[in-house]
Formats: C-alpha cells, sequence, structure tokens
C-alpha cells in the first residue's frame, strides 16, 4: 500500500459519491481497512437516518395539535385589516397632496412674467462674473501672511538646536 489511508471528508466523498479520484478507489480497493472503515461508517449514516426518521414520525404522532380559538383570530384579522385601510388612506392622502401641490406651482410659474433672462439682469451676471474671476485671478506673494499674523519660530515643547544635546 502506497497510497495514504483516507481522511473523513474522502469517506464522506465516497458516500455521497462526489469528488472521488481514482487513487481513492484503487485504495478502498487495496486496504481492508478502509474498506472496513467506510462500511462502519456508511452503516452509521444509515442508522442514524432511520432513527431520525422514527423519531420524527413519532413525534408527529404524539405532537398535540395547535388550536386557534375563533375569537382571537378574528380580532387579530379585524387589527390586520384595520391597519391596511390606515395606511392606504395615508398614502392616498399623501399623493393626493402631491398633486395638488405640483398644479399648483405649475400655475405659478406659468402665470410669472417671462423676463427672467432681461438685459438688466444678463448685465448684473456678467459683472458678478468678473468680480469673481478678478477675486480668483489676484495674486499675493504669501497667501499665508496675508492678513500679518505673526508665525513663531518655535512652539512650545521645541526644543533650539542649540538646546538639544549629542551623543
Amino acid at each position: 500500500m502506497t497510497s495514504p489511508h483516507l481522511n473523513d471528508d474522502q469517506f464522506a466523498d465516497c458516500l455521497l459519491g462526489s469528488k472521488t479520484n481514482s487513487a481513492q478507489a484503487a485504495h478502498l480497493l487495496e486496504c481492508p481497512g478502509c474498506r472496513e472503515e467506510l462500511e462502519l461508517f456508511r452503516s452509521s449514516v444509515e442508522n442514524f437516518n432511520s432513527m431520525s426518521l422514527v423519531w420524527s414520525e413519532k413525534r408527529s404522532a404524539t405532537s398535540p395539535t395547535c388550536v386557534v380559538s375563533k375569537g382571537s383570530s378574528g380580532w387579530v384579522s379585524n387589527w390586520a385589516w384595520s391597519m391596511a385601510i390606515v395606511m392606504l388612506l395615508s398614502v392616498g392622502t399623501s399623493l393626493h397632496t402631491r398633486n395638488e401641490a405640483n398644479q399648483a406651482s405649475s400655475t405659478v410659474q406659468t402665470s410669472a412674467p417671462n423676463n427672467q433672462n432681461s438685459e438688466a439682469e444678463i448685465a448684473k451676471d456678467n459683472e458678478l462674473m468678473k468680480a469673481v474671476n478678478r477675486e480668483i485671478s489676484r495674486k499675493e506673494p504669501f497667501p499665508l501672511l496675508a492678513d500679518n499674523v505673526p508665525v513663531p519660530r518655535y512652539g512650545r515643547g521645541v526644543k533650539k538646536q542649540s538646546e538639544v544635546r549629542s551623543e
């Protein structure tokens, strides 16, 4: 036997019938220990399946059925219908209000005078754009020192070069 024994994952793959390669199949034919382990594993899985089936059948036969009283389900049903109606009314009201607001704003826009782009407003906008351009293109020699803010040479906790001890 030149190939190593199969591990648990390879046994599971053999039982499922997936991912088995020829080396594993050949090893199972040669090695009686692995064949015995595979059969033991297979019988354990079959026993588990049969026992869980018996347990679930016994449980379903002995489990009590759920009895729902007529009064409680009617109340829940009435409550659910009431909430659905309230939601529909609130959505309908908000859509109606929104539609009226859109119609009112469209009538205001159409009734407004159509002098939005008058010559005076265009000239005013052009002057504003020129002023912005002048401010943007203005060059200052030291923009951070433009307001005459003194810049300290040494801050707190920083030692001067002469105070630092060399080793």
